[in-house]
């Protein structure tokens, strides 16, 4: 874990995430927490982020997205149980 504050770890981010949103939406100082599937915490954090912003009043789409992820990482968990891990 780790908070970076260099402009080219941010556009890089923003690549490898696909996020196509224009400089005056994406601060360079706005923190970004990014969670990893074999994390195994990760699953529980996100199944709560989704309640939570359903609670919130999210539109549909951001909540049929959310439940996407919450979809790719309970298949990486048990697909993958042998690689999970409490982070150190």
């Amino acid at each position: 874990m780790g908070v970076h504050q260099d402009p080219h770890t941010y556009q890089t981010i923003k690549t490898l995430l696909g996020i196509d949103i224009n400089e005056e939406d994406w601060r360079q100082d706005e923190p970004i927490f990014i969670l990893r599937a074999q994390d195994h915490l990760a699953f529980r954090t996100i199944d709560f982020y989704e309640r939570e912003a359903s609670n919130a009043g999210c539109g549909p789409s951001f909540l049929e997205n959310l439940r996407r992820v919450k979809d790719a990482f309970n298949h990486f968990r048990v697909e993958h149980s042998d690689l999970m891990k409490v982070p150190d």
